[in-house]
């Protein structure tokens, strides 16, 4: 009877056993992986499925990620979860996820895992989504075209005026032959900073081609920050239906500033202008921007070449940090007049800007086009424009007035010109004209205001001649800046309005009678 009950019992255990084996739940989420690009300030929905394979039903879920989801200025994306309610054993339901994105939220990409959860049974997801700008003009259409980006990587590091090497490949897995184009853009905060492009080529079905090019960052603080995130975006598109057929990737890029850097600003450097014949002045107009964090004091530009036995250095400057709003990009003109009896051909000058104990060099390209006329010559005495000083003692805020003389050797009237060239830093001036006649002479007057804030040194410019688009001559001016002097208290009297004086004069008068009548009481 004891046996009996015990194997009753056992068989009462298995029995509970068995069937709580055969009553067991299974969440399975359907999706292997979600990736989604959105732009700042959108609002869009997400559909999870989620099928309950197991043998009992599934209830009361609840979702988490770890994704960071706040950028460093606190903007913010939400995530909203629907509740699929209950999910009978072998159903499946779709689970809403509403994301919002903060309209300043950084370009960047946000990604990590979801978890789904469901009494003790769980899965999860990885989920990627890409804050960026979306570049196709109808939005990302298609998916005829796979793009991938070989260079730049994730995360590189670039400077202002550096030139990012772009390598793509797209591949055409749709069943037609497509002429596909790519572009790329920076974009920073919320606006496009620079793009660039590459040429249609036609990428047969099932083939695939390298788009290789080259876009250049910005020099000018205005544009570019340091130290701020930035995204490049890059997209295919059907150059002949761009409307039906478009994708896009990103890359973040950082922007990243050295101490002491000074580079030449190339497209608005040269020689103007750019051809001449032997004997004509021309003038290398250079133009460095500073794209470091330091202020560079004393730099000055040096401007040679052997062949022609010439070199030229320009007076000392500053050159204010890159994040200056304004005197961080520098130009000066450094004046030349080619030899007389040098060859036609071109001649290359080694344009260098000194700063910091460094030097950067560029190569700048000089035509000399003939050497069969001989050029006119002038003697001392019949210089075609003549500064009659050279050299003036100014304190700041002072206006000081430039004569000029002119003299026009043509054999008709001309227009001639006369500027203040690199005094931009410590002066303001306003360019003269004034025509002439054949052998006519004239003086010819420029004013020139120190500016107030001028450091208290001996600067020096050049005043330059010219006519019909030609420098005649250039001569260096020398401004030796004095601070401003106060005013005395006997000099602040002299320069008081009328009714002051007259107001401290019976005063005074008022004064001495009383102190006469004190006296003589």
């Amino acid at each position: 009877m004891k046996a009996r009950s015990i194997t009753l019992l056992l068989f009462f255990i298995l029995a509970i056993s068995l069937s709580a084996m055969s009553a067991t739940a299974q969440l399975n989420i359907l999706d292997d992986n979600i990736s989604i690009m959105l732009e700042q300030g959108d609002t869009t929905t997400l559909d999870i499925k989620i099928k309950n394979e197991g043998t009992t039903a599934l209830s009361n879920f609840q979702f988490t990620h770890n994704i960071k989801l706040l950028d460093n200025d606190q903007d913010e994306i939400i995530f909203t979860f629907s509740d699929p309610g209950t999910i009978d054993p072998g159903a499946s339901e779709d689970v809403h996820l509403t994301i919002d994105t903060d309209s300043l939220i950084d370009f960047n990409t946000y990604k990590g895992t979801i978890t789904a959860t469901s009494g003790s049974e769980s899965d999860t997801v990885p989920l990627t989504i890409t804050i960026a700008p979306i570049t196709c003009d109808s939005g990302i259409q298609g998916d005829d075209l796979v793009l991938t980006i070989e260079k730049p990587d994730t995360g590189d590091d670039f400077k202002p005026g550096e030139i990012i090497t772009i390598k793509t490949n797209v591949k055409n897995e749709g069943t037609q032959d497509i002429d596909v184009k790519v572009e790329a853009f920076l974009f920073g905060d919320q606006d496009e900073i620079k793009g660039a492009s590459s040429r249609v080529m036609n990428v047969d079905n099932g083939e695939k081609e390298d788009f290789d090019f080259d876009l250049t960052i910005p020099i000018d603080s205005r544009e570019i920050e340091s130290d701020k995130n930035y995204v490049l975006v890059i997209k295919a598109f059907d150059d002949d239906g761009e409307d039906n057929l478009c994708t896009q990737e990103t890359v973040s890029t950082d922007i990243k500033l050295d101490s002491n850097d000074v580079i030449f600003d190339e497209e608005e450097t040269s020689f103007s202008p750019s051809a001449v014949t032997c004997g004509e002045p021309t003038a290398a107009v250079l133009t460095v921007a500073n794209i470091g964090d330091e202020e560079q004091e004393d730099a000055y530009f040096t401007l040679s070449n052997k062949q022609l036995g010439i070199s030229q250095r320009s007076s000392m400057f500053d050159i204010d940090d890159f994040e200056s709003d304004e005197n961080h990009i520098i130009t000066r003109r450094v004046p030349i007049i080619i030899p007389t009896t040098v060859k036609a051909g071109t001649y290359n000058f080694d344009a260098a800007i000194h700063y910091a104990g460094k030097t950067r060099t560029l190569n700048l390209p000089l035509i000399i086009t003939s050497c069969t006329n001989t050029p006119t010559f002038f003697t001392a005495e019949e210089q075609p424009f003549k500064l009659q000083q050279n050299s003036y003692t100014v304190t700041t805020g002072e206006t000081v007035i430039i004569p000029v003389t002119v003299t026009n050797m043509g054999a008709t009237a001309n227009i001639f010109s006369i500027t203040l060239t690199n005094a931009e830093d410590y002066a303001q001036s306003i360019d003269q004209m004034a025509t002439l006649g054949p052998q006519q002479t004239q003086t010819i007057f420029l004013t020139v205001t120190i500016n107030r804030d001028a450091l208290h040194i001996r600067n020096s410019g050049n005043i330059v001649v010219q006519t019909q688009g030609m420098v005649i001559g250039s001569e260096d001016i020398y401004f030796d800046i004095q601070p401003e002097e106060k005013a005395s208290f006997f000099d602040s009297i002299l320069n008081a309005p009328l009714w002051f004086i007259i107001a401290l004069g019976a005063v005074i008068i008022l004064a001495l009678v009383a102190l006469v009548w004190a006296l003589a009481r």
